[in-house]
């Protein structure tokens, strides 16, 4: 795995925050979503929050799928089961996609658009992922320092 790659519908909200929260703890990210209009920016309210939780979205520009360069190395992390399907329908490689909520604590496997739910659901969707991502970065930091150094 070269770098994490996050998937969401419109990329200005879930995707994108858990790409900050990634490259926040020094891990190569990247995101993307399924339906983006390329170059949109975050709304006021998803900036708040994030800056709430301590994550910049500042400079964050939505890409949709067409527009995205895939490496061999991508690990694909999709917020919904849906999203994993189109994914590998679209000929991404099944081994590559995972559910990020399977990392999220409480587990969450089904990572709910927070779209036109309100402030409190948008802190509790972001609340998971970066429990997720956190959790991630901890696995692979772990298990780079159980690899045998040359």
């Amino acid at each position: 795995m070269d770098r994490l790659v996050f998937v969401c519908l419109a990329n200005l909200k879930r995707s994108a925050f858990a790409q900050a929260v990634a490259q926040q703890a020094g891990l190569p990210a990247a995101s993307f979503g399924l339906c983006a209009v390329s170059g949109q920016a975050p709304l006021g309210t998803v900036l708040r929050v994030a800056a709430e939780m301590g994550v910049s979205l500042d400079g964050h520009h939505s890409v949709d799928m067409p527009l995205f360069e895939p490496s061999a190395g991508d690990l694909y992390l999709v917020m919904e089961l849906r999203h994993a399907h189109y994914l590998v329908r679209q000929g991404y490689p099944a081994e590559r996609v995972a559910l990020l909520g399977f990392w999220s604590r409480p587990q969450r496997l089904h990572l709910q658009d927070p779209h036109r739910k309100g402030p409190s659901y948008l802190r509790t969707c972001f609340t998971l992922i970066q429990s997720a991502v956190l959790n991630i970065s901890r696995e692979l930091k772990t298990a780079q320092a159980a690899r045998p150094q040359p």
